[in-house]
């Protein structure tokens, strides 16, 4: 869907990644996102879309929870990209012996 220009998402983007044009076509500057997400929450027409979900912590343990006995059964665990970019991603374990 084509931008409606009402600016919305301008005053909600905490880092001013996105623009739009005189002909209200919208552009991300991907390199100052940081995937807040709340451009999405603003919109009220969902003229932007995007890949991915918020979740709380809680909200995050009660999902992964679902899959408990896959993570215990494969080893696998969770990657959590690093806050900066330069730097190594992390992963941990999701469940363990503790």
């Amino acid at each position: 869907m084509k931008c409606r220009g009402c600016g919305a998402y301008l005053e909600s983007c905490p880092t001013g990644a996105l623009s739009h044009d005189d002909d209200k076509v919208v552009a991300l500057d991907s390199s100052q996102c940081n995937h807040c997400m709340l451009c999405l929450d603003t919109c009220r027409y969902g003229c932007i879309s995007g890949i991915g979900f918020s979740l709380s912590a809680e909200g995050a343990v009660k999902l992964l929870l679902k899959d408990k006995a896959i993570y215990e059964n494969t080893g696998a665990g969770l990657r959590f990209p690093a806050a900066n970019p330069s730097s190594s991603t992390s992963s941990w374990p999701l469940f363990s012996e503790s």
